[in-house]
C-alpha cells in the first residue's frame, strides 16, 4: 500500500497545547492514529522517535544537533520502509487520504523528517515559556521523574521552538505556526484560520469540542 507523502506534522514542545491541537485537527478530518495517551500514535513517539531515533533521551539538554539528526537517517529509512505501510493499513488507511502525526520530539527530529518527506506541512504551536516550564515542573516524566527546574525546562523549550522555527524557512509555504494563549482566547478564529490553511472543513463536532475542552480563560495543560 501507497503511503502519501505530504504528511502533517504536529511539532510543540512537551505541555504546549500539541494534544488539543491535534484532537481538533483530527476531528477536522485528517486520519491521525491516535493508539496511546496525548493523542501520539505508538508507531513514531515509542518505536521510532524514542526508541530508536533519541534512545529515551527526549529531554536532551542541549538537543541533538541537526548534524546528528541527519546523521540518523538510515535507521529512520529502513524502519519506515519496513513498518509504515503494515502499521497504517492495520490502522484503517487509506492510500487517497492525508495523514499527520503529533509528537514533541518532532521539534528535534524535523530536519530529518523533512528531509525524508519533503512535501510535508508543519504545523508549530507555541506557548509561553514560563507556562511550559511550570507544567512540566509539576509532572512525572518518563525517564526524568519529577524535575523541577523551571530554567532547565524553559531553556529546552527554547532551543525546541529555535529548531522548529529554522525549518520555516525551507517550507515557508507549509508552515504555520499558533499561539498556544490565542488559541485559547478565540479559538474558531484560530481554527478556522488553520482549517482554510490545511484545506479542512469546519464543522459540528469540531465547534462542539472547541466549546467543551478549550477553556478561557483558564488555559487548557
Amino acid at each position: 500500500m501507497q503511503i502519501r507523502k505530504d504528511p502533517v506534522i504536529i511539532a510543540g514542545m512537551h505541555h504546549s497545547g500539541t494534544t488539543l491541537l491535534t484532537k481538533i485537527i483530527a476531528l477536522g478530518g485528517l486520519f491521525i492514529i491516535q493508539d496511546m495517551g496525548h493523542s501520539e500514535t505508538k508507531l513514531f513517539t515509542i518505536r521510532l522517535n524514542d526508541t530508536l531515533l533519541m534512545r529515551g533521551q527526549w529531554y536532551k539538554n542541549p538537543i541533538l544537533s541537526v548534524a546528528e539528526v541527519l546523521a540518523l537517517k538510515p535507521l529512520f529509512t529502513e524502519f519506515l520502509s519496513k513498518e509504515l505501510a503494515p502499521y497504517f493499513k492495520a490502522n484503517g488507511y487509506s492510500a487517497a487520504r492525508r495523514w499527520g502525526f503529533k509528537d514533541p520530539r518532532a521539534c528535534v527530529l524535523l530536519p530529518l523528517y523533512l528531509n525524508s518527506f519533503p512535501e510535508a506541512t508543519v504545523v508549530h504551536i507555541v506557548r509561553d515559556p514560563q507556562n511550559v516550564a511550570a507544567s512540566l515542573s509539576r509532572q512525572q516524566k518518563r525517564g526524568i521523574g519529577r524535575f523541577q527546574d523551571l530554567e532547565f525546562w524553559k531553556t529546552l523549550r527554547a532551543q525546541h521552538v529555535k529548531r522548529v522555527r529554522s525549518c520555516k524557512k525551507k517550507i515557508p509555504d507549509r508552515y504555520y505556526e499558533i499561539k498556544y494563549e490565542q488559541l485559547c482566547r478565540q479559538p474558531m478564529l484560530v481554527i478556522s484560520k488553520l482549517f482554510t490553511f490545511l484545506e479542512l472543513e469546519m464543522n459540528h463536532e469540531v465547534e462542539t469540542f472547541a466549546e467543551k475542552k478549550i477553556k478561557r480563560p483558564k488555559f487548557y495543560a
